[in-house]
């Protein structure tokens, strides 16, 4: 009987914190998609100050491109 409520309580517990992280980690993911989209932008005008800029706020962050290409030849 005591087992089931703890076990019961425990199982509550654990809905409810995933339920308050859930909508943090969404919020992250679309900062995260934001500055992909950033970096994306900035890479195409790399020879400009502004964008020597943002990749770095973007790499200090994070969110950085592959070295490598796809596709080759």
């Amino acid at each position: 009987m005591k087992r089931d409520i703890i076990e019961r309580l425990r199982s509550d517990w654990e809905m409810d914190s995933a339920a308050s992280v859930l909508p943090a980690i969404v919020e992250i993911q679309r900062l995260r998609n934001a500055l992909e989209n950033v970096r994306l932008l900035a890479s195409r005008h790399r020879t400009e100050t502004w964008a020597g800029h943002m990749l770095r706020f973007c790499a200090d962050a994070g969110v950085t491109g592959s070295s490598l290409r796809e596709g080759g030849e």
